[in-house]
């Protein structure tokens, strides 16, 4: 799948998670379902943040939980997934027990974004190997 706009290329992984590969920007993402959910709806026009968290209550274990959509989107923000400015969350919503206590219940499915540079395509097709590192110094010297 490819979003025209940004011209980013979408693969699903997986247990939900999507590969967003940004070329333009040179990074590529990885997003765990939670955060795949939120990403795929707010892409959608979705900004209803009780209906982006039952929609990651109904596709993930986690629970139907605003602190949950929040953090997904502040990660998406961070990663440049999500450009616009995101609502801050009331103090109610995102209190902090309350969200350690949704992550020592599914702390693998708690939004997750990992982000790696890619190489442009020209160099990725080259043939010029990449120069070694360099070497460490001598240590005491």
């Amino acid at each position: 799948m490819t979003q025209s706009a940004r011209e980013i290329v979408v693969e699903k992984l997986p247990e939900g998670g999507l590969l967003v590969i940004d070329p333009t920007a040179g990074r590529s993402h990885t997003l765990n379902a939670a955060a795949a959910v939120v990403w795929s709806a707010w892409t959608e026009g979705v900004r209803d943040f009780d209906e982006l968290a039952r929609r990651v209550a109904a596709s993930t274990p986690l629970p139907a939980d605003e602190g949950i959509v929040h953090a997904a989107l502040a990660q998406l923000k961070d990663s440049g997934l999500v450009r616009e400015e995101i609502p801050t969350p009331s103090l109610e919503s995102v209190a902090r027990r309350r969200l350690l206590k949704v992550a020592a219940a599914a702390a693998f499915a708690l939004p997750l974004i990992e982000t790696i540079i890619t190489p442009s395509p020209a160099a990725a097709q080259s043939d010029v190997p990449s120069p070694p590192p360099s070497p460490a110094p001598p240590i005491g010297v």
